[in-house]
C-alpha cells in the first residue's frame, strides 16, 4: 500500500502540490521559525524580503556553529546520513524511490533546508 503524505500551506491553508512549495526556515530576533508554503507564498515571502537581503549578510546559528565543530563526519562523508536526508524528503511529501539513491537535487533541497548548504 503506497501512502501519499499532503502537505498544506500554513499561511492559506490550501493543499501544496507535489513539488509547489516546501518548508521555509527563518530566522528573526533570536528565535527560529519554520512554516509549509505553496510556490506562490513562497515567492511573496522572498519578495518581500528581498530588500532585506540584498544589504544583509549571511550567517550560521549559533546551533549550527556548535554542530558543525562537535559533529564528526559520517560514514558518506556529508555532515549527515543519507538515511535523515531520505526521511525529511518523505515527510516533506517529496516522491523517492523505495530503494537506491536519493537524486542529487532533492539531497540539495534537504541540504538548503537544514542549513547544510554554503
Amino acid at each position: 500500500m503506497a501512502f501519499e503524505r499532503t502537505m498544506i500551506d500554513d499561511l492559506d491553508g490550501t493543499v501544496v502540490p507535489a513539488g509547489g512549495g516546501g518548508t521555509v526556515q527563518f530566522s528573526f530576533r533570536g528565535d527560529n521559525y519554520e512554516l509549509e508554503l505553496s510556490q506562490e507564498n513562497e515567492e511573496k515571502l522572498a519578495e518581500a524580503l528581498a530588500p532585506f537581503m540584498a544589504v544583509a549578510r549571511k550567517s550560521r546559528s549559533t546551533s549550527q556553529l556548535s554542530a558543525a565543530v562537535a559533529a564528526p563526519p559520517t560514514t558518506s562523508g556529508r555532515a549527515y546520513e543519507p538515511r535523515e536526508a531520505r526521511a525529511w524528503l518523505e515527510e516533506h511529501g517529496y516522491d523517492l524511490p523505495a530503494r537506491g539513491p536519493v537524486k542529487k537535487e532533492l539531497l540539495r533541497v534537504f541540504e538548503e533546508a537544514n542549513g547544510y548548504s554554503e
